[in-house]
């Protein structure tokens, strides 16, 4: 019975120093949180605090990370990248190296099949010219539109 009374209080302490530590990282992460919130800390990796809490992520509002530009579609991108010169013609190929060269590569499963979609798209949309096999230019978006008449 003794052994079995010491092995019991050798559980609870475990588990006691368990739960002091989890409450150590807390109390870290809600010192973190609060400098954010008096502005001390410009940027703040909030999955940072979460991993530390071990609780899964911390929102603050309805963001997940530090707040940035709203993330464009690789349709919206290809058909901006088009429209920035509507005389010139792109072969698909050129199209996902272009964001390459420009330090923005594109991010989808299939890069190729993804241009591929936009133009198809963009073409029934009217967006988008196919002048060539593989080889395309900007169509008559609403802009160009209005300023050619």
């Amino acid at each position: 019975m003794a052994a079995e009374l010491r092995e019991a209080i050798e559980v609870l302490r475990r588990r006691r120093a368990e739960a002091m530590a989890l409450a150590a990282k807390y109390d870290t992460a809600i010192e973190m949180l609060e400098e954010l919130d008096r502005g001390r800390t410009q940027t703040i990796a909030l999955q940072g605090i979460a991993s530390t809490c071990e609780v899964g992520v911390v929102t603050v509002g309805n963001s997940q990370s530090t707040p940035g530009p709203p993330r464009r579609s690789v349709k919206q991108r290809v058909l901006g990248l088009l429209d920035e010169d509507p005389d010139k013609r792109w072969p698909v190929a050129e199209i996902a190296n272009e964001f390459v060269l420009r330090g923005e590569p594109l991010e989808a499963k299939d890069v190729d099949n993804a241009v591929r979609t936009a133009l198809s798209e963009g073409t029934k949309e009217g967006r988008v010219i196919r002048v060539g096999v593989g080889v395309y230019q900007a169509g008559m978006s609403g802009q160009r539109a209005a300023t050619s008449q």
